[in-house]
């Protein structure tokens, strides 16, 4: 009787190895993209405040704006940004320039829009309202 249990004993063994081992490339290959989708949304904010920061985007000259885009994006992230300025005239803003960088947007993965808002000031009076708008995407 002995025999028996033990034998029993090592083929339920076994068999919970086998299963587990059949397990592993099914664990290791789920999909990590919401993680990374979250890592992407951090970053693209951060990179946008660090231009907001440096007055990047305030002078509104497209190269300097592309130029720390890709220095400060991380590498593998597709994205496209937008600035609008407004002329305040009187009590009004009226839109004075568009800088746009990046290509479109695709509509078949998941893709992060953010929008931040940014004044100028010439001394202590506003002289400019600007919008940035950016969407970040994995290739």
């Amino acid at each position: 009787m002995k025999g028996y249990i033990f034998s029993l004993d090592a083929l339920l063994a076994m068999l919970l190895f086998i299963s587990s081992a059949a397990l592993l490339p099914v664990l290791f290959s789920l999909d990590e993209q919401p993680s990374t989708s979250l890592i992407s949304i951090n970053e693209a904010n951060d990179v946008v405040n660090v231009l907001l920061k440096n007055n990047v985007v305030q002078g509104m000259i497209k190269q300097d704006i592309q130029k720390q885009l890709v220095k400060l994006m991380p590498k593998g992230l597709k994205n496209r940004v937008e600035v609008k300025t407004y002329t305040k005239a009187g009590s009004t803003f009226t839109l004075s320039q568009t800088v746009t960088i990046g290509g479109a947007v695709p509509g078949n993965t998941f893709v992060y829009k953010g929008k931040k808002f940014f004044l100028t000031f010439s001394g202590k009076r506003i002289s400019r309202y600007g919008e940035i708008d950016y969407w970040v995407w994995m290739p």
